[in-house]
C-alpha cells in the first residue's frame, strides 16, 4: 500500500515530462486531418466505421487498464502539487485523449455516411451499413459506462495490489491487445476493396505510426508500464504501415490510370476536331461585269470602256 504522505511519488524526469506532453498533443492533432477531410467532403467514403469503433474501444480498455495499475500514482495526488500531479499523470492523460478524440472522430464518420449507392455498395447495404454504426454508437457507450463502473467497483473494495484487481486491469489490457491486432483489417480491407483511399487521411497515418511507437518507448521504456499497455501499439504501428503502402499504391496507380485516361480523351478531341476535306461547290459565272456608279462618264454613256465614235469623226458607213 502506498504512503499517506509525498513520500509515495519519488519525484520526475523532466524529459519524461515532457515526452508524455508532445505525445498527447500529438495525438490529438494527428487526428485533425482526418476530421478536416470528413467534414470537408461531407463523406466518410473509404473509412471503415468498424476500425474507428473497434480503435475507440481498445484504445478505452489501454486506458481502464493504466488507471487501475496506476491507482496508487492516484492516490498520491492527494499529497503532492501541481507541477508534481501532472508529472505523475502524464502517462494517464496521455492514454485519455486517445479514446476521447477517436469518439469524436467516429461520430464524423457516422453523420457523414454516404447514403447513396456506388460500384461496391447498394442501398441496401448502405443503409444496413448506417444502422449498424448507429447501434456500435450506443453499445460502445454502454460499454464505456460498464468498464469504469466495474473499475470504481473494484478500487473501491479490493486494495490496489489485490490479484483480482490486477488480474481485471490485466485481462482489460490483454483485450485492447487482442483487439488492437485486428482493429485495422477492417480499414485495410475497405481501402483494397475500394482501390482507393477515399477519406482515409494518411496525414493522419503517417503521424500516428512514429506517434505509436513512440508511446511502446514512453509507455514501457520511459513509464515502465506492464507489457498489455504498450503491446497494442506495436500492433497499430504495423498496421499503419500497410495502410500507408496501400495509400501510396493506388495514389500511384490510380494518377497513373486518370493520366492515360485523360491521353485519350485528348487524342480523340483532336481527331474530332480534326478539319475536313469538303467539295467546293460550283458556282456560275456572273456575267455583267463588276463597276461602280461613281466611274460612268456622263459624255461617253454608262459603259466607259465601251468604244463609241468620238465627235468630229465620221461615220464610216455614212
Amino acid at each position: 500500500m502506498a504512503p499517506h504522505d509525498s513520500s509515495c511519488f519519488a519525484g520526475f524526469s523532466v524529459f519524461s515530462v515532457v515526452l508524455g506532453s508532445l505525445l498527447s498533443v500529438g495525438i490529438i492533432v494527428s487526428y485533425v486531418p482526418q476530421m478536416w477531410i470528413i467534414a470537408k467532403k461531407q463523406s466518410s467514403e473509404g473509412v471503415s466505421y468498424w476500425t474507428m469503433w473497434f480503435s475507440y474501444i481498445a484504445a478505452y480498455l489501454t486506458l481502464i487498464n493504466v488507471i487501475l495499475l496506476k491507482w496508487d500514482d492516484i492516490t498520491c495526488t492527494q499529497y503532492l502539487g501541481i507541477v508534481d500531479i501532472y508529472a505523475i499523470l502524464i502517462p494517464i492523460i496521455q492514454l485519455i485523449v486517445g479514446p476521447l478524440s477517436l469518439y469524436i472522430l467516429y461520430i464524423l464518420v457516422v453523420i457523414y455516411m454516404p447514403r447513396k449507392p456506388n460500384a461496391t455498395n447498394t442501398l441496401q447495404q448502405r443503409r444496413r451499413h448506417y444502422w449498424i454504426s448507429v447501434a456500435l454508437f450506443f453499445i460502445g457507450l454502454i460499454v464505456s459506462i460498464a468498464l469504469a463502473l466495474g473499475a470504481v467497483a473494484f478500487v473501491g473494495k479490493l486494495d490496489s495490489h489485490d490479484d483480482a484487481l490486477l488480474g481485471y486491469a490485466k485481462g482489460l489490457g490483454l483485450a485492447s491487445a487482442i483487439i488492437t491486432f485486428i482493429v485495422w483489417l477492417p480499414q485495410i480491407w475497405t481501402t483494397w476493396k475500394l482501390k482507393d483511399p477515399g477519406s482515409l487521411s494518411v496525414v493522419m497515418l503517417c503521424i500516428q505510426m512514429p506517434g505509436a511507437l513512440l508511446v511502446v518507448f514512453f509507455q514501457g521504456f520511459v513509464n515502465h508500464g506492464d507489457w498489455t499497455t504498450w503491446v497494442p501499439y506495436v500492433a497499430t504501428a504495423f498496421q499503419e504501415a500497410v495502410l500507408i503502402g496501400l495509400w501510396a499504391w493506388f495514389s500511384i496507380t490510380n494518377r497513373r490510370k486518370r493520366a492515360a485516361v485523360a491521353h485519350k480523351e485528348t487524342e480523340v478531341a483532336s481527331l474530332l476536331n480534326a478539319p475536313t476535306l469538303k467539295t467546293a461547290r460550283s458556282k456560275r459565272p456572273h456575267c455583267e461585269p463588276s463597276f461602280d456608279v461613281s466611274d460612268t462618264d456622263p459624255e461617253v454613256g454608262i459603259y466607259p470602256d465601251t468604244h463609241q465614235p468620238s465627235a468630229g469623226i465620221a461615220d464610216p458607213i455614212n
